[in-house]
């Protein structure tokens, strides 16, 4: 028993040493062999002197213990100098100690440097398909080899009687000290193989993230270029539209076009927030404009589907808040597509207030529609990407809400929604905000239409872009305000022009063959660039839209940048920032139409001519007599007493879109109009009902009268 406790200890002091080499081992990778070799030899070395402190005593001054353990093995852990370095402290040690056994304590360490050397070479001609019983075979062969060196005690029959007495003891001290050192070491490098794995792993799984990040932007940038050329087009062929029909189908192919470019944009957004920690980029900027710049995207479609897009309240003119205005309006952009996307009748209404709060002032942005609405189930995962809010039969990538939860989050702010099936829905940002009163020039009102006027004479405008079509669009859109326009196909060419002189501003392509557009812009803002080419107003023009490549623009010395396809409104805006272009109210604007039916006629002639186009006369008559068949019978269901509101709400419903078709305004608006009362829960009283009638009644006579001219006529 006195000599198991102490054999016990010296096994667990053996644990500590195989931590403390592996400790010593990990913070030795990556320096040269020598090196590493010297600071495994003083770790095994101090562990084996360490073991020397619980000794095991069986005579006076004869002592033996576990020291040999880290001894055998620093050989084959780090070869010769390895070796060598850790006999010393516990030969040091011993020889301190003293007694009679010291010379043999001594020598001992000697042979089993010398046995750990040889293991090593031997280590690296051969590999053991049983490495543990290999180091077994080792500790026993190693033990008996040294025995001999209890020859050197005093007394013959002394070391006779220590050899056959403790021999076994130490050699099984000694296998075992081998043993359960090579075992820990094996569990540790094992451990260290499978954590490298793991970061071999990772740094793979983050490559293939990269990968698929600039296929995302590549694809972006590709499918950017032909819906510049659509958008562009379209807002021209718009501005020059003489027949109504026209101008409406245009206006529908302005909204496919956008739908498209917010979808991609969602995409790539998404992408670049994956795995990604963002921060929040805060500078000052104008409220109004933030909100009208993204209600913007969704006026043509809203009033194509007779929605009222509206802001709410007059506390924000002209106020200046510090946030990340790009993100935000990236958030307010998400929420109203839904808005509007899932709104048939009614408003989407923005609202914005300023609130003060313990921690300092809070923007907080409201977003309210009278549209279908979600239940619980829906509002629970509507933050989950890819989850859709609505129907298969609505289009949308299920991206939109999480990249409002995910920006709202780095601006450190929150987001609620509210809903009801029916009901609508009301979303709100609450950001963390600081305001600076109004801005210096009064914006224009939020949601007013602007006309541009030249604040000189034909000014001249480069446009670079190695692709031929958005050059084509580019200046088309500048002559139609009455710009003069040169173009270059790559950065190089762009500054021998603006060198030579005669150009008022430059429209820059960023990604070109020979010379990209940031390259050019740095070399043109060189101190050895004459003026005035050096100050010339350069804007850019990207199909990369991420922060990043924002940032590179103004840091090349970009005076602001135009995402493709390129907005006529935004280019416009970009041009009056840098002072050629004067924005100011449209004479022709008009508040939105409030759906009210009373100013309206019964008949639009206009409406109607744009009907005859698209279907024959033939078709056409039978569509007439259908159209006033199914309005009388709608009509006396909304006047029937025993129908429920629901079917009335119904019929008036089909009526909006019957009577809307072939020109009947003043009773598609009234339908409208009373439908909402009933979804509103306001209740429709026979009042309303006879107001309905006294509409659909010249309404059928003048159905009949297109009727009575015959098909050739229709």
């Amino acid at each position: 028993m006195e000599l198991l406790q102490p054999l016990i200890t010296n096994i667990g002091l053996l644990a500590l040493a195989a931590l403390v080499y592996s400790a010593t081992r990990g913070l030795s990778d990556g320096i040269n062999p020598l090196t590493r070799s010297l600071i495994l030899g003083i770790a095994l070395g101090a562990a084996s002197a360490l073991v020397m402190l619980f000794p095991i005593e069986f005579a006076p001054g004869m002592i033996f213990d576990a020291r040999a353990s880290p001894i055998l093995l620093s050989g084959i852990l780090g070869g010769p100098v390895t070796a060598l370095v850790a006999a010393i402290p516990p030969m040091a040690l011993r020889a301190w100690i003293g007694g009679v056994g010291a010379p043999t304590g001594v020598i001992a360490m000697v042979v089993y440097a010398l046995c750990s050397t040889i293991a090593w070479y031997v280590m690296q001609r051969r590999r053991f398909d049983r490495p543990m019983l290999a180091l077994l075979a080792y500790a026993v062969v190693s033990t008996l080899v040294c025995l001999p060196t209890m020859l050197l005690l005093p007394s013959l029959d002394l070391a006779l009687t220590i050899m056959t007495t403790f021999g076994p003891v130490l050699l099984f001290a000694n296998a075992a000290g081998v043993a359960i050192f090579g075992l820990l070491i094996s569990v540790e490098n094992r451990r260290r193989e499978i954590v490298a794995s793991l970061k071999e792993s990772e740094t793979a799984a983050q490559e293939a993230l990269q990968v698929r990040n600039r296929f995302i932007a590549m694809m972006s940038h590709e499918v950017r270029t032909p819906l510049n050329a659509i958008l562009g087009f379209a807002q021209l062929l718009r501005s020059d539209a003489s027949v109504q029909s026209r101008a409406e189908q245009v206006d529908r192919l302005s909204v496919a076009a956008k739908t498209l470019l917010r979808m991609i944009d969602d995409i790539l957004h998404a992408s670049q927030i994956q795995g990604v920690k963002e921060e929040a980029v805060v500078a000052p900027c104008s409220l109004p404009k933030l909100i009208d710049d993204a209600m913007g995207e969704f006026r043509t479609e809203a009033a194509l589907k007779g929605i009222d897009l509206k802001v709410a309240g007059d506390g924000i003119a002209n106020l200046i808040v510090t946030v990340d205005g790009p993100r935000l309006q990236r958030c307010l952009v998400n929420i109203l597509s839904n808005s509007v996307k899932f709104t048939e009748q009614g408003h989407v209404t923005v609202a914005a207030v300023i609130d003060a709060a313990a921690q300092g002032e809070v923007l907080r942005l409201t977003v309210t529609d009278t549209g279908t609405g979600m239940d619980e189930d829906r509002l629970a995962v509507i933050f989950e990407p890819f989850e859709r809010i609505g129907t298969t039969s609505i289009s949308g990538n299920g991206l939109g809400m999480a990249i409002v939860h995910a920006g709202v989050e780095v601006m450190g702010g929150t987001v609620h929604i509210t809903s009801a099936p029916g009901a609508g829905t009301t979303v709100t940002l609450e950001i963390p905000t600081t305001t600076h009163g109004p801005a210096e020039s009064p914006a224009l009102p939020v949601g007013t239409p602007k006309d541009y006027t030249l604040r000189k004479t034909a000014p001249r405008i480069l446009v670079v872009d190695d692709i031929e079509i958005n050059s084509d669009v580019a200046c088309a859109l500048l002559e139609t305000i009455g710009c003069e326009t040169a173009t270059a196909a790559n950065g190089a060419d762009a500054m021998a022009a603006v060198r030579a002189g005669g150009f008022d501003a430059v429209l820059m392509d960023i990604e070109m063959p020979v010379m990209d557009g940031l390259e050019a812009t740095r070399r043109l803002r060189a101190p050895d660039t004459p003026e005035p080419a050096r100050s010339i107003p350069i804007i850019a023009l990207t199909a990369y839209v991420s922060r990043d490549d924002m940032s590179a623009c103004l840091d090349a010395g970009m005076n602001g940048y135009l995402a493709k396809p390129v907005d006529k409104e935004a280019l416009y805006d970009a041009l009056a920032r840098v002072g050629l272009l004067q924005a100011q109210a449209a004479q022709d604007a008009t508040p939105a139409a409030d759906n009210r039916p009373s100013g309206e006629p019964i008949f639009s002639q206009e409406r109607f001519d744009s009907l005859t186009k698209l279907i024959p006369g033939e078709t056409l008559a039978m569509v007439l007599q259908q159209a006033a068949s199914e309005i009388a019978v709608l009509g006396a269901k909304v006047g029937e007493p025993s129908a429920d509101l629901e079917e009335k709400r119904q019929a008036l419903h089909k009526l909006v879109s019957i009577a809307g078709n072939i020109g009947l305004l003043r009773l598609s608006g009234l339908s409208r109009r009373y439908q909402e009362t009933i979804r509103a829960g306001t209740p429709f009283v026979e009042e309303n009902a006879r107001e309905v009638a006294t509409v659909i009644e010249p309404s059928l006579a003048k159905l009949a009268e297109l009727q009575s001219k015959g098909p050739e006529s229709v």
